[in-house]
């Protein structure tokens, strides 16, 4: 009996590939937020609602392996392209022209980068 492939469109989670303007890092956690839009419900005096749109840039939250040539100032110095990769549900996102925010902090018992947050105005996605 043939097994049954995965139906991606069910599927979650999974495995992750990271490349920054095109070198690839090794990512041990990845937080996307692509939509650049933010709703937040306001009650009027009488009890009713109104919704305030606000715009707001797309996020990527990264943690990442410290490794040989990953220079994290170097990366905030200028606009940067990252390239997120879900392997295991067939998707990809861009943030084009992004930037490094925040202050990354490294553990350095467990060679962890966290605190690495990119924002960027252009982020699109795509499966495949």
């Amino acid at each position: 009996m043939a097994s049954t492939p995965i139906e991606c469109c069910n599927a979650a989670g999974g495995r992750a590939l990271v490349s920054i303007n095109g070198i690839s890092v090794s990512p041990r956690k990845v937080s996307i937020q692509p939509i650049t839009l933010e709703r937040e419900a306001k009650s009027n005096q009488d009890g009713t609602i109104y919704v305030i749109n606000k715009p707001v840039p797309a996020e990527a939250d990264l943690a990442l392996s410290d490794a040989c040539g990953l220079d994290i100032l170097a990366l905030m110095g200028c606009p940067i392209n990252v390239t997120i990769d879900l392997l295991d549900v067939h998707r990809r996102y861009l943030f084009t022209s992004g930037v490094i925010v925040g202050r990354p902090k490294l553990e350095t018992e467990t060679g962890e980068w966290s605190n690495i947050k990119v924002v960027s105005q252009l982020v699109s996605w795509s499966d495949y």
